[in-house]
């Protein structure tokens, strides 16, 4: 089986992670990978080009390289053609949809489609309401639709996408063969990761501590790691809420879960996900999550055994969710790691997605 992988770039981030390792484990499974990306380069470009896998770069900064993109496949010898993110999902669903023969495409959208939209909606109205037209056309030509969790699968229901076209695989992990324990202090220590931008709720976050009552505040303490365009606007947010020497905006972190799991507890403040990953990297090492059940794969990663949830989108809800988290707790860090052993193991999971292209290619 002859599988191309076409992705924008290999910088770092979640969905770039996620491919490489797909990649890797289907080169393991006898699958011949190559992947395309727009521009060559990145941490995973480096990672990739060490292993048997081919790299290919259509060498171009245009997010929708139509003429190229065409030229390239007309040449390549793949049967597979399998899309990640917006841009080339929409890019390859156009070649496809205007003279593509011989292949059969598959994409996996990165977020939820609705939700998104929306958020981008109200930065340029007219563009991100064509982008939006345009993703959902482009589920619609796809032989197949790899969706992340179950609430992506039921918002592009929404849009008519049908049933048998879509299939549920969560992102995958390699699990913590003994998970460590927290670092003990007199405090009780939160952390979050994540891109600084509306998506991931840090204001709401911000707005829920300072619905806690003084005693609360003066025992907790809550580390955000990541970088993003939001980040002004939050700290000027922190600081007037006087929550300064409460919550430390950490920027970029190397070494995301080693860090997390000195953590007593990871918080998810999202509005949407797509599937969050480093959610399951907590969990993975056995921290328990308070999560906001937003749209994206929530559902799937929190239950009694690994966290708590509450509605998302309330920073009142929010509030008490980490209230409660200050009283003892019987969360097990062995337990949260068989679960999600069970359900997220990366074995499991790249024998979904084999199954999946051994299917499509018959």
């Amino acid at each position: 089986m002859k599988l191309l992988i076409y992705i924008p770039h290999l910088q770092t981030g979640g969905p770039q992670k996620i491919i490489s390792g797909i990649a890797k484990g289907l080169l393991g499974k006898g699958v011949q990978v190559s992947l395309l990306v727009n521009k060559a380069g990145g941490g995973y470009w480096d990672q990739l080009s060490e292993q048997k896998i081919r790299l290919d770069s259509l060498d171009t900064d245009s997010r929708f390289p139509i003429r190229k993109l065409a030229s390239y496949l007309s040449a390549s010898e793949a049967e597979l053609v399998f899309t990640t993110l917006d841009s080339v999902t929409t890019t390859a669903a156009a070649r496809k949809r205007f003279g593509a023969q011989g292949k059969k495409y598959i994409a996996r959208p990165a977020n939820h489609l609705t939700l998104n939209s929306r958020e981008l909606f109200k930065k340029n109205p007219l563009k991100y309401s064509l982008s939006w037209m345009a993703a959902a056309w482009a589920a619609h030509q796809y032989d197949h639709v790899v969706c992340q969790s179950e609430d992506i699968k039921s918002d592009l229901a929404r849009y008519w996408v049908p049933q048998a076209k879509m299939t549920v695989i969560n992102n995958f992990i390699d699990v913590a063969s003994t998970p460590k324990a927290a670092i003990t202090g007199e405090k009780t220590r939160y952390v979050s990761v994540g891109r600084l931008s509306a998506q991931k709720g840090y204001d709401i976050l911000l707005d829920a501590i300072s619905k806690l009552d003084p005693e609360q505040q003066s025992s907790i303490q809550f580390d955000i790691f990541g970088d993003g365009p939001a980040r002004e606007a939050l700290l000027k947010q922190r600081n007037s809420l006087g929550l300064d020497a409460i919550v430390d905006f950490r920027g970029h972190i190397a070494d995301v879960r080693g860090s997390i799991a000195q953590y007593d507890y990871y918080v998810s403040s999202s509005r949407y996900e797509g599937f969050p990953n480093t959610v399951l990297e907590a969990l993975a090492e056995g921290v328990p999550v308070l999560a906001t059940h937003c749209p994206g794969g929530i559902t799937e990663l929190i239950s009694k055994t690994t966290g708590l949830k509450c509605p998302p989108n309330s920073p009142v809800e929010l509030a008490k969710l980490i209230a409660t988290s200050l009283e003892p707790l019987d969360f097990s860090r062995e337990a949260i790691v068989a679960e999600i052993r069970e359900k997220f193991s990366t074995e499991k999971i790249l024998h979904e997605y084999h199954q999946l292209l051994c299917e499509a290619a018959a």
